[in-house]
C-alpha cells in the first residue's frame, strides 16, 4: 500500500460526529506491506502483520469549541513489527517535528484538554441487551458459546527511538486574574528502548525554554534533562538556567501585593520510587531578588544559594549542606496605628476556605541546617507607634552559624545541642 501526500481534507466529512477532536487539515504518506497468514493449529489461526513506514504532515486539530488545539509539521513512524491481531507492536522510531500544543483552563478551573473525553458521543448509551426468552433452543446456546469471541490479547508495544523536535506549548489559564500565559518553547526530547508494559528503564533527555506567553515577552529561561525511567520509577538530573520568577506572577498576586523579581538557577536530581519521591539539590542559585513596588524596592536580595540539600519526602526530611544569603536588605517600618508596613504587602483573601477537616497527626518534618551564612546585610527600621520615634539602621550585617536544627528547636521537649553562631554588625 502506497501514499504519496494524500490529501485527507476532502475525506473529513466522513468522520464521525462527536469526535473529541476536530481534524482540520492532514496529508497522508505512506508506504505499507500487508502480510496474511493462515496458521490453524497456533493459539492466533491469523496472522495479520505490517511494515513499511508512515508520515502524517501539516495537521491541525481543533477542540469542540472549534479553538486551535494541536498541530505539527509531521510525524513519522516506522513500522518494524506490527501484529495487531497478536497486540504486538515494534516501531523502529517515532519522530515528531514542530508539535504546537494548545492548553487552556477556563475560569471554572476546567482544562479543555480534560473536556477532550467527556462530550457529545463519548458517553453514548448502548441500547439495551434483549432478554433471553425460554424458546431460545439449547442447540443455538451451545453454537453461541462455540462461536464466543476469544479474550483479545495483551498488547506488547516497543519503540526503538522516540525524537520530539522544536516543540511548543502554550499555557493559558483563566482561573487567575490577570490570566496566566506561560509558553515553552525549542522543545526537544529522545528516548530510546521504550516499552509496554515497562520492562526496564528508558533513557531519556531533552530541554526545553520557559517564557512568560503574549507578545513582546522576556525570553526565559532553559531547562535541560536526563535520566531513565519506567512506570514505576525513574531517575532524573534537572539543569535550570536563568528562569525568571515573573514566570509565576499571575499565581503570586492574588496573595501578594508587590511584584516579585529575579531568576532561579539550579542544579539537581530526582529520585522517584511510587509513590515516593526524593530531590537532592546539588547547587541552586536565586538571584537579585526583589519585592518591587512600582520603582520601589521594599526588600531585596543579592543572592540565596544551596548547596548539597536533600529532601525525602517519604521521610518528611531536609537536610541543607550550606545556605547563604547575599546582600539582603529591608526596610521595616510600623505606623502610628501599629501597624507594619509590610502587612500591606498581602492582599485579604477574597473568599474564606473553609478549614480541612480533622486528620490524624502526620509525622512532624525534620529540618537540618549543616551551615548558615548571611553575608553585607542591611535593614533600615523605623517605629512611629512609640511616644519617642524609634530609628535606626543596621549595615555590614554577617552571620556565621553551623548545626541548626530549626524544627527540633521549635518542638516542645526537645534536646538541642548548641549552635556555635558568629554575628557582627554596625548600628
Amino acid at each position: 500500500l502506497k501514499l504519496d501526500g494524500f490529501d485527507l481534507a476532502p475525506y473529513l466529512g466522513y468522520l464521525p460526529a462527536g469526535l473529541p477532536v476536530a481534524l482540520q487539515a492532514a496529508t497522508l504518506d505512506a508506504d505499507i506491506r500487508v502480510a496474511f497468514e493462515a496458521v490453524p493449529a497456533a493459539a492466533q489461526p491469523l496472522s495479520l502483520r505490517l511494515t513499511g513506514s508512515l508520515q502524517l504532515s501539516q495537521f491541525k486539530a481543533a477542540d469542540r469549541k472549534g479553538q486551535e488545539l494541536l498541530a505539527f509539521d509531521a510525524l513519522k513512524i516506522g513500522l518494524d513489527d506490527v501484529r495487531p491481531l497478536e497486540g504486538v507492536v515494534r516501531l523502529s522510531s517515532v519522530a515528531l517535528d514542530a508539535p504546537r500544543l494548545q492548553v487552556r483552563r477556563d475560569s471554572q478551573g476546567v482544562l479543555n484538554l480534560a473536556t477532550l473525553a467527556g462530550g457529545e458521543g463519548s458517553a453514548a448509551k448502548k441500547p439495551p441487551a434483549a432478554a433471553p426468552t425460554a424458546q431460545a433452543s439449547a442447540p443455538a446456546s451451545a453454537a453461541s458459546a462455540a462461536t464466543a469471541a476469544a479474550p483479545a490479547p495483551a498488547w506488547n508495544i516497543e519503540v526503538a527511538q522516540l525524537a520530539v523536535q522544536n516543540g511548543q506549548v502554550h499555557w493559558q489559564d483563566g482561573s487567575t486574574s490577570p490570566a496566566a500565559q506561560l509558553a515553552l518553547h525549542e522543545l526537544n526530547l529522545q528516548a530510546q528502548a521504550l516499552t509496554w508494559p515497562a520492562r526496564k528503564p528508558a533513557p531519556l533527555e531533552g530541554s526545553v525554554r520557559i517564557q512568560p506567553g503574549g507578545k513582546g515577552a522576556a525570553e526565559g529561561g532553559v531547562v535541560k534533562f536526563s535520566g531513565s525511567g519506567t512506570d514505576k520509577a525513574a531517575q532524573l538530573g534537572l539543569v535550570v538556567d536563568g528562569l525568571p520568577l515573573s514566570l509565576a506572577q499571575a499565581y503570586v498576586e492574588p496573595f501578594l501585593v508587590p511584584q516579585l523579581t529575579g531568576s532561579l538557577s539550579a542544579q539537581l536530581g530526582l529520585g522517584w520510587r511510587a509513590p515516593d519521591l526524593a530531590v537532592h539539590i546539588q547547587q541552586a542559585s536565586l538571584d537579585k531578588l526583589a519585592l518591587q513596588d512600582g520603582k520601589t524596592t521594599l526588600a531585596s536580595l543579592g543572592s540565596l544559594k544551596l548547596t548539597d540539600t536533600a529532601v525525602d519526602l517519604a521521610q518528611r526530611s531536609v537536610k541543607v549542606g550550606k545556605l547563604a544569603l547575599a546582600e539582603p536588605k529591608a526596610a521595616v517600618e510600623r505606623e502610628r496605628n501599629g501597624q507594619w508596613t509590610f502587612q500591606r504587602w498581602l492582599r485579604a483573601p477574597v473568599s474564606e476556605v473553609p478549614p480541612p477537616a480533622p486528620q490524624a497527626p502526620a509525622k512532624p518534618w525534620s529540618v537540618v541546617l549543616s551551615e548558615l551564612v548571611v553575608d553585607g546585610g542591611a535593614l533600615a527600621f523605623k517605629d512611629a507607634s512609640t511616644a519617642q520615634p524609634v530609628a535606626f539602621q543596621v549595615s555590614g550585617l554577617n552571620v556565621q552559624a553551623k548545626d541548626l536544627a530549626p524544627t527540633a528547636m521549635l518542638s516542645p521537649g526537645s534536646t538541642v545541642k548548641p549552635s556555635p553562631l558568629t554575628v557582627s554588625a554596625r548600628i
